[in-house]
C-alpha cells in the first residue's frame, strides 16, 4: 500500500503546480476585486438590496446555462491553455467596463448586469479547466491537499482583493478599481502562460476519450453518488453562498458602515476560508469524507446565524470567521469528492456539473435580495442559516453520504450506472 504524501508542501513539489498556483490565486483576486466593486456600485446606483442580488445571480446564471458545457470542453482541449484564455477574457471585460465608467461618469444598471453575466461564463471555464488541472497535476492521493492549497492562495488573495476593492474604489474611483481587475487577470493569464505544461497521468494505459455533451448531461442520471453530491452543492450555493448578496446590506443598513466595513466584511470571511482550508490541507485524505461534508455544511448554517444576530460589527467579525471557514472548507471537499467518484475521462465533466450546480445560486441571491427588503436582511439570514444547518443533518442520515471516504475508488474507476457508487475494489 502506497504511503500517503501529505502537509502542505507536497503539492508544489509536483512539476507544474506552483505556477499554476499562483495564477489561480491572481484569478481569486480578480474575482474579489469584481465582487465588491460591481455589488457595492449597484448599490449605489440603486438603492435596492434586490439589485444587487441580481448582479449575483446573472453571474451564476452564466454557470447554470454554460457549466456542463465548459467541463465537456475541459475534458477535450488543453487545460492550462483554456485558463489562461478565460484570464485573458476576464481582463477584456473589465477594461470595457472601465471604458464605459469613465465615458458615462458610473455603470448604469444594464453594464452590470451584462458585465456581471460575461464574468460567469467565463467562470464556468475558469471552474471546469482548473480544478481538474489542479488534479492532472497532483493526482488522486494529493487531490483534496492539491485543490485545498489552491483555494488557500485563492481565499488569501481574496482579502487582498476585498481589502484593495473597498479602498481603491472610495479613495480613487470606480474607473481605478476596474484597471486594477483587469490587471490581475492579465497576471494571471502571463504567470501561467510563462510555465511549461504537465500533466500527471491518473491511470494506466492510454487516456480514455472524453465524453461527448450528451453522455455528460446524463452523467447525473447515471451516477447516483455524484447526484446526491449535485444536491448537496445546490443547496449550500442557495442557502449559504446566498449570504454574499446580504453583506452589503448589513454594511450600510445593519452596522451603518461604509464600502470600507463591507470589504473589511468580505476580507475577514476570506481570512476565514484561509483558516479552515489549513485544517484541510492537513488533514488531507483522512477528511475527505461525506460525513465532513455535512458537518461543515451545518456548521455553515449555525455560522450565519450567530452572524446575523451580532449586535454590533466587532462582534459579527467572529462568526463571519466561521462562515468563510466552513465555506471554503466544503467547497474544496466537494470538488475533490466529485472528481474522486468520476472516470478520468469525465473528471472535467464532473466539475461543469460542480459548476452547473453553483448555477442554482440565483434562486438564493434573489430570494435573500427580495426578502431582505421585505423583512429586513437580519430575518432573512437567520432563516437562510437554520435551513441550511437542519437540510445538512437531514442529508447526514443518507447511507450514500456516510459511507462516502476514502474507501472510495478514486478518479478512474468504472462508473456504476443506475446503482448508485462505483463498487470498493
Amino acid at each position: 500500500m502506497a504511503q500517503r504524501p501529505s502537509g502542505w508542501r507536497a503539492p508544489f513539489r509536483c512539476p507544474g503546480y506552483p505556477p499554476f498556483a499562483a495564477a489561480f490565486a491572481m484569478s481569486a483576486l480578480g474575482f474579489a476585486l469584481s465582487s465588491v466593486v460591481l455589488a457595492w456600485v449597484t448599490l449605489v446606483v440603486t438603492t435596492d438590496p434586490l439589485a444587487v442580488g441580481a448582479i449575483f445571480a446573472v453571474r451564476f446564471v452564466a454557470l447554470l446555462l454554460f457549466g456542463i458545457p465548459a467541463g465537456v470542453l475541459a475534458d477535450r482541449v488543453d487545460r492550462r491553455s483554456l485558463i489562461i484564455a478565460v484570464s485573458i477574457g476576464g481582463a477584456i471585460v473589465a477594461s470595457l467596463m472601465a471604458l464605459v465608467a469613465w465615458s458615462e461618469g458610473n455603470l448604469p444598471l444594464w453594464v452590470l448586469l451584462g458585465g456581471s453575466f460575461l464574468l460567469g461564463i467565463l467562470d464556468a471555464g475558469r471552474i471546469a479547466a482548473a480544478t481538474t488541472y489542479a488534479f492532472d497535476l497532483v493526482g488522486p492521493l494529493l487531490a483534496t491537499s492539491g485543490i485545498a492549497m489552491a483555494n488557500l492562495l485563492g481565499q488569501a488573495m481574496s482579502i487582498v482583493g476585498s481589502l484593495a476593492g473597498g479602498y481603491v474604489l472610495g479613495r480613487y474611483g470606480l474607473v481605478v478599481a476596474l484597471c486594477l481587475l483587469s490587471l490581475s487577470m492579465v497576471s494571471s493569464a502571463v504567470l501561467l502562460g510563462l510555465s511549461r505544461g504537465h500533466r500527471r497521468r491518473t491511470t494506466a494505459g492510454p487516456r480514455p476519450a472524453a465524453a461527448g455533451l450528451r453522455v455528460s448531461l446524463t452523467l447525473l442520471r447515471r451516477h447516483r453518488l455524484l447526484a446526491l453530491l449535485f444536491l448537496t452543492v445546490v443547496m449550500v450555493e442557495i442557502l449559504g453562498f446566498s449570504s454574499i448578496t446580504l453583506l452589503p446590506v448589513f454594511a450600510r443598513d445593519v452596522f451603518a458602515g461604509g464600502p470600507d466595513a463591507y470589504g473589511t466584511m468580505n476580507a475577514v470571511r476570506s481570512f476565514g476560508g484561509v483558516a479552515g482550508l489549513v485544517l484541510i490541507i492537513g488533514m488531507g485524505l483522512r477528511v475527505t469524507r461525506g460525513t465532513a461534508l455535512m458537518v461543515l455544511d451545518a456548521a455553515f448554517g449555525v455560522a450565519l446565524v450567530l452572524f446575523a444576530i451580532s449586535p454590533d460589527f466587532l462582534v459579527a467579525l467572529l462568526p463571519l470567521l466561521l462562515v468563510g471557514a466552513a465555506a471554503a472548507s466544503a467547497d474544496s471537499l466537494s470538488q475533490s469528492l466529485m472528481q474522486r467518484a468520476s472516470t478520468d475521462a469525465e473528471r472535467g465533466a464532473a466539475m461543469g456539473i460542480w459548476a452547473f450546480a453553483i448555477g442554482f445560486g440565483p434562486i438564493g441571491h434573489i430570494a435573500a435580495g427580495a426578502a431582505a427588503g421585505q423583512f429586513g436582511a437580519v430575518a432573512t439570514q437567520v432563516v437562510f442559516g437554520l435551513a441550511l444547518a437542519v437540510l445538512s443533518l437531514l442529508l447526514l442520515s443518507q447511507p450514500l453520504i456516510r459511507g462516502l471516504g476514502t474507501d472510495r475508488p478514486s478518479a478512474g474507476a468504472a462508473l456504476a450506472p443506475d446503482n448508485g457508487p462505483p463498487p470498493v475494489t
